[in-house]
């Protein structure tokens, strides 16, 4: 049976009956939502492959000046595809990029496909233009306890995790908690995301999205925070994660500096919660997604190749 292929706009469509099967099924998470996706914009555009009564693959771009650019909104820690069978990955691409070129109907230059694996980049075809780009952070849970992943790092990271914690929590002015993101202030968390985007405008840092944006995704309740108040419950830092039943993704820091409230080494002892809380959950890993590839990695995530591929329209 010939493939078909549903070109959608989530800011003018509907949710397709489809789509939040597909998430369950793919493990999709909250910034694959219906309603986050129709909030990312214009020029966002969502193809899905159908092999029958069967939906078989599905990506999300965007067009920016004349390139579309294969991407999950928001985030660089995850693909802005799926395929239902990795031993058709070059017919369903193939299907998919077409599918995206007509979404777009501007004059396009080509597509540029991110966040690919070696199999994956290795699944194209013809004329195109292959490059690595920053690694991706993860971190498989094999330990019991924090206790565990601790004797993993080296001496000196170790203790350094261990005097901070140790400071923090003399700190009679911060609360350390966690919890679902939409229980802390909206404008507070967006205020500090943007001053670490801010700080940190390097390579494979998250996109900047809009405010509106940022309010949709933070209100699902699939959004998770481990974040830390001041007595006046302020919020001076905080991770946002992205659940999911077995790998949650570390998705925004933002933190106040010191000289307004913030406190030195946050970022570390933050980390160490996020940890905490993944192995209390049993969940099996955590994805810390791109850039501060030497910092992670002497907290003991593996970096995972990723390339990038751009082909010409077909």
């Amino acid at each position: 049976m010939s493939l078909q292929t549903e070109v959608l706009d989530p800011r003018r469509d509907p949710e397709p009956p489809w789509w939040q099967p597909l998430r369950d099924s793919a493990g999709l998470r909250a910034t694959w939502a219906w309603e986050t996706l129709a909030a990312a914009g214009p020029r966002l555009g969502i193809a899905a492959v159908h092999d029958g009564a069967d939906l078989v693959a599905m990506a999300t771009a965007r067009w920016r000046l004349g390139v579309v650019h294969v991407i999950a909104p928001g985030s660089t820690g995850q693909p802005g595809w799926w395929v239902a069978d990795s031993a058709r990955q070059t017919e369903l691409f193939g299907a998919l990029g077409r599918g995206l070129l007509a979404r777009f109907r501007y004059a396009t230059l080509g597509t540029l496909w991110r966040e690919l694996d070696g199999e994956q980049a290795d699944a194209f075809t013809g004329i195109r233009l292959t490059r690595a780009v920053h690694p991706l952070a993860v971190m498989p849970i094999e330990w019991p306890n924090e206790a565990g992943w601790l004797r993993t790092l080296t001496a000196n990271r170790r203790k350094s995790l261990r005097k901070g914690a140790r400071a923090l929590a003399r700190d009679t002015g911060l609360v350390a908690a966690s919890g679902p993101a939409n229980e802390l202030d909206a404008d507070q968390l967006i205020g500090l995301i943007r001053r670490t985007e801010a700080k940190y405008n390097g390579p494979g840092r998250t996109p900047r999205m809009s405010d509106a944006w940022l309010r949709t995704l933070l209100a699902d309740p699939e959004v998770r925070a481990v974040y830390y108040r001041d007595t006046e419950r302020n919020l001076v830092a905080a991770f946002t994660i992205l659940d999911h039943p077995s790998w949650p993704l570390a998705h925004y820091w933002g933190a106040l500096p010191a000289t307004e409230g913030g406190r030195k080494h946050l970022y570390f002892d933050g980390f160490r919660r996020t940890v905490g809380w993944a192995i209390a959950a049993e969940k099996h890993g955590l994805v810390w997604g791109k850039g501060l590839d030497d910092v992670k990695a002497r907290l003991g995530c593996r970096l995972l190749p990723r390339y990038a591929v751009a082909v010409p329209p077909r």
